[in-house]
């Protein structure tokens, strides 16, 4: 149960992490579009892992892995600042969701439940990943 507490805290600070929104830094030769599609693979591929160390237990890798998760969330919601209004305001309710997602991980009070969170957020994150290849063509 310690180690489940543990995975609860340290998913409490991705979320934290998440909804913060740092900016990060931009390729200015690719255009909007382009690093919406290049920061979605990346986040995309990043809870994927951290979903995959869950579900196994990994721990470990799991905490290493979460940082990664914040970072490439971070390079998406600056990329999709960059795009027009409308195309934001398209995305932004995914984004919101996913927000959400995450940040209900520090309620789950079992295995079960952080499994159920897990599932939840990961269909979240596809329905992002969706929206903006569907949006963006990419």
């Amino acid at each position: 149960m310690r180690i489940l507490r543990s995975v609860f805290v340290h998913t409490a600070l991705i979320s934290f992490f998440v909804g913060s929104g740092v900016a990060a830094c931009s390729t200015n030769s690719k255009s909007a579009s382009e690093q919406v599609c290049d920061a979605r693979s990346d986040f995309s591929g990043a809870v994927s892992k951290v979903v995959d160390d869950l579900r196994s237990l990994n721990l470990g890798e799991a905490r290493s892995d979460a940082d990664n998760v914040r970072s490439t969330f971070d390079e998406l919601v600056d990329s999709i600042n960059k795009l027009t209004q409308e195309q934001r305001q398209r995305l932004q309710p995914q984004i919101d969701k996913v927000k959400s997602d995450v940040s209900s991980f520090s309620d789950a009070q079992n295995p079960g439940d952080l499994r159920s969170s897990l599932d939840t957020t990961k269909s979240d994150v596809q329905a992002v990943v969706d929206a903006i290849q569907n949006d963006l063509e990419c």
